[in-house]
């Protein structure tokens, strides 16, 4: 099922474009034109896979898809993107992503601990209560520790706090 999506999402530059607009990852509506006013229209760049918002007037006012959006200052097709997101949401490694995207293994890295930062970002800004009325919910917590080179005194404590609650806690008690 997933790998039918991301065919479906990936297999091709239009294709990952409307993804992203549809999850409003990118710009839906294009620009109005600075010199005209008129609306701008979505058409490929003479330079391979770039998209550009032209003006179908002017013809010279140009504003690249990219800009004002997570992907400005990357240099990867949108097809990229998209497959690089199905693999870090799958929890593909990093050395596997390698083998399937024509990436290199320091942009999975980065692009992954982008993802990453983005998620923490939302839960941070955005929080949610895990208790409803009437609902039992178990909560857990571990300090995790992590020694450089597995040598020498803890360089870095972290605490990490779970909770379960609801439908998922009844699933784990019937398995």
């Amino acid at each position: 099922m997933a790998l039918n999506l991301l065919y479906l999402h990936a297999r091709d530059e239009e294709s990952a474009i409307t993804f992203l607009q549809q999850h409003n990852v990118l710009r839906q509506v294009p620009p109005n034109c600075i010199t005209c006013n008129r609306v701008m229209s979505l058409v490929k760049s003479g330079r391979g896979e770039e998209r550009i918002f032209r003006c179908p007037l002017t013809k010279f006012t140009i504003l690249f898809l990219k800009k004002d959006s997570f992907w400005e200052s990357s240099h990867l097709k949108f097809k990229q993107i998209v497959e690089l997101l199905f693999l870090w949401a799958f929890k593909i490694p990093i050395s596997t992503a390698n083998d399937l995207v024509d990436v290199s293994e320091k942009t999975i890295v980065q692009w992954f601990a982008y993802f990453r930062d983005i998620c923490t970002n939302h839960l941070v800004n955005n929080p949610y209560r895990i208790k409803e009325p009437g609902v039992i919910v178990e909560i857990d917590k571990s300090l995790v520790a992590k020694r450089k080179n597995n040598v020498g005194h803890v360089v870095e404590r972290r605490w990490v706090f779970g909770g379960v609650g609801g439908s998922a806690l009844q699933q784990d008690k019937a398995s």
